[in-house]
């Protein structure tokens, strides 16, 4: 968080994700990844490491943000839509259309 070497502290974070035991640890290791980079604001790296260990987590389940949200926060209302198709999430896809046509800065 201080800037310091972020890519190597990324990097073991990353192992101890490969490295975690999934029927002891559940997703805890990838959550606090993805919450890291989302504090870095690497989105699209948050997003697939999500999309990888909890695609479909609700945010009550979640100690960090979920992939619809890192969608949103990177702006990938295209991968938004098809998270929002494949869910059924018809609000979320119609508002995700909206979004993708509107300019962004």
């Amino acid at each position: 968080m201080l800037g310091i070497d972020i890519d190597s502290h990324v990097a073991h974070f990353r192992r101890k994700v490969a490295e975690a035991d999934p029927e002891r640890m559940g997703s805890l290791p990838a959550q606090f990844l993805v919450r890291l980079l989302a504090r870095l604001a690497r989105y699209e790296e948050a997003l697939e490491v999500a999309l990888a260990h909890f695609p479909h987590a609700r945010s009550a389940d979640l100690a960090c943000p979920t992939a619809t949200e890192l969608c949103r926060f990177a702006g990938r209302f295209d991968r938004l839509k098809e998270l929002a198709r494949e869910r059924e999430d018809w609000l979320t896809y119609a508002a995700a259309s909206l979004e993708a046509r509107t300019p962004h800065d």
